[in-house]
């Protein structure tokens, strides 16, 4: 996988959209069952009442298996 892009969108808690921010993981290309770290700043961030992560490269979702505690 090449260009790797994490994509983060803010929500409030009814839902709604708030914000988004994407950019590309540390590893710049990653095999089947790899792991990398991400950093993805988002402006303006207040009021947030959840978050999607999601991942993609050459425009298109990549699934992915989301390992938080």
């Amino acid at each position: 996988m090449n260009q790797l892009t994490a994509v983060v969108l803010l929500l409030d808690r009814e839902g709604g959209f708030l914000s988004s921010a994407r950019a590309l993981v540390q590893v710049p290309t990653l095999g089947p069952g790899g792991e990398t770290a991400f950093l993805v700043t988002v402006a303006g961030a207040s009021a947030v009442g959840r978050y999607r992560v999601s991942f993609r490269s050459e425009g298109r979702v990549i699934p992915h298996v989301d390992i938080r505690n």
